[in-house]
């Protein structure tokens, strides 16, 4: 691998509808991802849908995150929340 390993390439990938029961209990049922409208948040948010986590998407982009919102619905058939904020300081 080099340093320009694309995201895709680093995936793991777990089986949809297979719900792993240990890492829920560990983390709980639900996880907020900031930063979720794109990139390593967006990432971040399937990979914890795919382990079974139910996800609230945090990021400035409102329209990004109800795409996302409707992608992990469809794949995973995870429960989804969507707040659109900025979390930066001295964001409005």
């Amino acid at each position: 691998m080099t340093n320009r390993t694309c995201l895709a390439e680093l995936r793991f990938e777990y089986p949809v509808g297979v719900v792993n029961e240990e890492f829920c209990a560990r983390y709980g049922p639900w996880v907020l991802v900031a930063g979720a409208s794109e990139g390593l948040g967006a990432e971040y948010a399937r990979q914890l849908a795919a382990r079974g986590l139910d996800v609230l998407l945090v990021a400035h982009r409102g329209a990004l995150l109800e795409q996302l919102d409707q992608e992990i619905r469809h794949e995973f058939g995870r429960e989804l929340r969507c707040a659109s904020l900025g979390v930066a300081r001295g964001s409005h």
